[in-house]
């Protein structure tokens, strides 16, 4: 048993001090982990009306809308989700009930209410303590008068008043930090819509396991948010649980991820993202951007990333990781457009590089007695991942920029954006654009709102914009930037900022001269990169007058008229880009360079619309209506 001690009469401040405490909450001490890399946690047993006022879920945190991509810490919540628990679970009596421990961490904020890069300075001086004893232990002196241990500050407005080595009250200033669930915001959330209901569950008893945030970031020299994102990533890193937008935005090791990172990554004011957030879907369901009000997305910048840099190479997964001849390969990408191995030597050392760590796995592989497959895995550490970052952008974050600023169909989606204040400070418009789903859900309630009249209208011009218009899918936005990498930018030997923009910009003049010319009509039939681009050239009683009519159809159109978006139809599409571009310059086109592609693409399309010809008129009549699409082409100029 502990002796108790009596505890002295606390002393009150000396000066004024502006501090929003907490409620004081009792904790047991723990820790896990090896001795060099211990993580220390507090095990709070908690009333959930403590709960509620004191620690938060991650959007309903002050100011929240304008954190910097890189200090992401959470999901983006299910309101609905949230609901259910609350309904079906916590105010049902026919259930058992369980309630697994949230788990939570304190980010230290500024006046702004954005993260700070550490805790702020421990008070030397005895104010602060003093203040904490004369506001915690004179309003309940008989719980604390038999102890004698002194309150301790541990982080700026952090403090600890201890019973014993391993159990006290834990007690923090509000107006310094912020309590955020990073595991359970469901299960906080749910907690908060049935306490609306029914009162009496305020006074049950729940368990959050609080990390001890300041002992990391001190011992890791890493900032709070940082860790807080390693932490979220490896508790959550399913796809069934985590949308998987926001798994790329956090994940601070997948080289994919952080290059996606790199070119949506607000933080720094210096240099502006490549993309205006605003205008950046980031949810992206299905794996798609909406078109209707983004002009690309997070997971569609992460495709064209892969398909540009990796050829559709990845080394994401560990089945990816544990295939030696797609690492092989995925390796040969990295070090031909970004080469991050020499300063990985200069900053870290030879062993992180990733040509290292491959030897290191091939070597792994050798003195396996298993099969060779199986036990191959590659990895790499997450130091080596944020340099491979920090040279990725310093190459394409200004490629990526000047792309999206200057290219023509994306110049015009900038300058509906403008006309509509979507960059405003304070505008309507752009307060939904940054909030989350959630939030603009609860925006969207009155349709009589200013809110929702901007948000409207902006719709209706942008979609004006971009329906069928190739250039703002998925697959278009893939081709544009593999057209531009493929002929333009690997030509270039020295791959620094300033070479590779200029002929960026080459590019950029070249295919916005050729989508003047070919896009002189304001009628969408007769806007080349339309789906429903027609064949002027095409015989009006054709037999297979879909596939003669509309230009792209055996191209990268399939027969039910959808777009094809295969790694194929990317590489057809990015050929045809660059055979336009030569048109325009050359005035003249005999074939397109992926003649053989396109022909049996037609040919395919044949046979299905007319299953009972002869074989030799597929080819046969695939050529005519190829020849007649290029005569077209010719005859527009």
């Amino acid at each position: 048993m502990i002796e108790k001690k009596k505890k002295k009469k606390a002393p009150l401040p000396s000066k004024k001090i502006n501090f929003k405490l907490s409620s004081p909450i009792a904790y047991t001490k723990a820790s896990f982990g090896l001795e060099h890399e211990k993580v220390g946690v507090y095990f709070l047993d908690i009333s959930v009306n403590d709960l509620l006022e004191n620690f938060k879920i991650f959007e309903e945190m002050n100011n929240v809308e304008v954190w910097p991509i890189s200090t992401l810490i959470q999901r983006e919540l299910d309101h609905g989700r949230a609901k259910q628990i609350a309904i079906d679970y916590l105010l049902n009596s026919g259930v058992t009930k369980y309630f697994p421990p949230l788990i939570s961490v304190m980010i230290p904020t500024g006046k702004d209410y954005l993260p700070l890069d550490d805790f702020q300075d421990i008070d030397k001086t005895s104010s602060s303590t003093s203040f904490v004893d004369g506001s915690i232990k004179h309003i309940d002196p008989e719980k604390y008068q038999e102890f004698d241990e002194e309150t301790i500050e541990i982080a700026g407005g952090v403090f600890e008043i201890p019973f014993d080595q391993s159990s006290g009250d834990i007690v923090w200033d509000n107006n310094r930090l912020s309590s955020v669930i990073i595991d359970g915001q469901h299960r906080f959330k749910a907690l908060k819509e049935a306490a609306a209901i029914d009162k009496n569950i305020l006074d049950l008893k729940v368990t959050v396991t609080l990390i001890d945030l300041p002992s990391l970031c001190r011992k890791n020299k890493r900032k709070p948010t940082e860790i807080a994102r390693d932490l979220f990533v490896t508790i959550n890193h399913t796809p069934v649980e985590v949308n998987e937008t926001r798994l790329v935005l956090m994940d601070d090791k997948d080289v994919l991820a952080c290059f996606t990172q790199a070119l949506v990554d607000d933080a720094d004011k210096s240099s502006p993202p490549s993309i205006k957030p605003e205008i950046v879907d980031w949810d992206c369901e299905g794996g798609k951007h909406n078109t209707d009000i983004a002009l690309s997305g997070v997971l569609t910048i992460r495709q064209i990333i892969q398909t540009c840099i990796f050829d559709d190479k990845k080394a994401s997964s560990i089945d990816d990781r544990q295939n030696q001849r797609n690492i092989q390969q995925w390796l040969s990408k990295l070090d031909a457009w970004v080469s991050p191995d020499d300063e990985i030597k200069k900053l870290l050392n030879e062993r992180e590089t990733f040509k290292y760590r491959m030897d290191l796995a091939k070597q792994s592989t050798a003195d396996d007695d298993e099969d060779e497959e199986s036990s191959f895995l590659y990895s790499w550490s997450p130091s080596a991942s944020k340099i491979a970052k920090k040279q990725f952008s310093s190459k394409y974050k200004e490629v990526f920029r000047y792309v999206f600023d200057n290219l023509e169909p994306f110049k015009e989606f900038y300058q509906i954006a403008n006309t509509h204040s979507a960059f405003d400070e304070g505008a309507c418009l752009r307060t939904y654009l940054r909030s989350f789903k959630g939030k603009r859900k609860e925006l969207e309630k009155d349709s009589s709102t200013l809110t929702v009249k901007s948000v409207n209208a902006f719709k209706k011009e942008i979609s004006n914009l971009t329906s069928n218009n190739i250039c703002f899918s998925v697959m278009g936005q893939k081709s544009i930037f593999k057209a531009l990498f493929d002929q333009y930018l690997s030509e270039v030997e020295n791959k620094s900022e300033n070479y590779l923009l200029i002929e960026t910009e080459k590019f950029v003049n070249d295919f916005n001269a050729m989508y003047e010319t070919f896009n002189s009509s304001g009628i969408s039939d007769e806007n080349i990169f339309s789906l429903e681009y027609k064949n002027r050239n095409a015989k009006s009683k054709s037999s297979y007058k879909s596939l003669d009519l509309y230009f792209w159809s055996g191209i990268i159109r399939k027969a039910n008229g959808e777009i094809d978006y295969s790694k194929k139809a990317v590489d057809i599409l990015s050929k045809v880009i660059i055979d336009l571009i030569w048109t325009k310059e050359e005035n003249s086109i005999t074939s397109f360079t992926s003649s053989r592609d396109i022909t049996n693409r037609h040919i395919s399309q044949l046979k299905k619309l007319l299953p009972e010809e002869d074989e030799d008129f597929y080819p046969k009549n695939a050529n005519k209506i190829i020849l007649s699409k290029l005569q077209h082409v010719v005859s527009v100029l």
